[in-house]
């Protein structure tokens, strides 16, 4: 989406990022990027459009898929689509960790990954532990940001906040 210029990077991550903090994340991106495209009519577009689908497939395929599996060949396609859906994932986990892992923060955070795997944490702990740490850094760096300020109105010179449109990063949710 974000090669097309239907969304940045920071919307693509940002939305991927809303996702994960509730159950669905995919169809929880979607409906984000539907209130992203068109505000509340937005919302109700994205959700029926990428429900809707699924319902159906599901409600027309679900009593024959235990059907299908009976014949060799169905059965071993049906095991073959996996690798190519994992493989989809494994690549756009790869993309979309080239474009956060982009400061100190983010870095830091990375290694949570290994913890999610070695030790089997739930990833709601893993949430809820980073979104803490970015409020700790964000407040941090607004802390850091009015202090110079400070020094810099006392020197004379031009105070330019972090805060300020001219210099805050793209965000779409501002803390």
């Amino acid at each position: 989406m974000a090669h097309r210029g239907w969304l940045t990077n920071a919307q693509l991550i940002d939305s991927v990022a809303v996702g994960q903090v509730t159950p669905g994340p995919v169809f929880t991106t979607a409906t984000f990027i539907g209130f992203i495209f068109g505000g509340i009519s937005g919302v109700i577009a994205a959700a029926v459009g990428i429900f809707l689908p699924a319902f159906v497939v599901v409600a027309l395929s679900g009593p024959l898929v235990s059907r299908i599996r009976k014949f060799k060949l169905a059965g071993a396609s049906l095991d073959g689509v996996n690798v190519p859906s994992l493989a989809l994932m494994a690549a756009v986990s790869w993309q979309l960790s080239r474009a956060s892992l982009v400061e100190v923060v983010t870095i830091t955070l990375a290694p949570s990954l290994i913890v999610l795997l070695r030790f089997r944490v739930n990833p709601a702990w893993l949430v809820f532990a980073g979104s803490l740490f970015g409020l700790m850094t964000r407040t941090a760096k607004l802390w850091i940001a009015d202090a110079a300020t400070g020094c810099r109105r006392r020197r004379g010179e031009r105070a330019q906040s972090l805060t300020s449109p001219q210099t805050r990063p793209n965000m779409l949710l501002p803390l």
